[in-house]
């Protein structure tokens, strides 16, 4: 019966600590108290990557239905023709565009509070999902970031053309050839 005690003890702790950590607790709650800049850098960045076509808004906040109480939550929404849309009601695509641009905004956030540039940024598998006039803003959005830290590594399958100043390529014979 201790030990029985004792292992639901630990799920509890557990259980407080994986909801402190999860998607509706402390990062909710950093989001939330630092929305307007984080939404400012999030929004810019999505004008680059959608070539202004699309907007990014996100809420911090849900309303219970019962009760009508407030929690903390994070929902993403990208507003495609004046329509607000849930991420997850939203093409693959759209999708990716708006996780590319939470994970950059969040680099560039802590860049800025530290006080100082991040050194390296990876961005792995991200350009699957574009088309050939995505494509361009991805470029310019790379460029983007390139003001926000020393090095942007991209792993990707697709030619991103010239425009990447040094490159590591590895053909389908796993030959290698550095370019710069």
């Amino acid at each position: 019966k201790e030990r029985i005690a004792k292992l639901e003890n630990l799920q509890k702790n557990y259980s407080v600590l994986s909801e402190a950590f999860g998607r509706n607790g402390m990062q909710a709650l950093i989001i939330d108290s630092e929305k307007y800049q984080f939404l400012e850098i999030a929004r810019e960045l999505f004008s680059i990557l959608s070539g202004g076509k699309m907007a990014l808004q996100f809420e911090t906040q849900k309303m219970l239905k019962k009760g009508g109480e407030k929690r903390e939550d994070f929902e993403l929404y990208l507003i495609i023709d004046g329509v607000k849309r849930e991420l997850l009601q939203c093409s693959q695509g759209q999708q990716d565009l708006g996780r590319i641009v939470m994970r950059a905004t969040l680099g560039i956030y802590y860049a800025q509070k530290t006080g100082g540039m991040m050194k390296t940024y990876f961005l792995d598998e991200t350009t699957g999902s574009l088309d050939e006039m995505n494509r361009e803003s991805y470029l310019k959005f790379l460029a983007y970031l390139n003001n926000h830290f020393q090095q942007i590594i991209v792993i990707t399958h697709q030619d991103l053309g010239r425009v990447i100043p040094c490159r590591i390529e590895i053909d389908e014979r796993r030959q290698l050839k550095v370019s710069s």
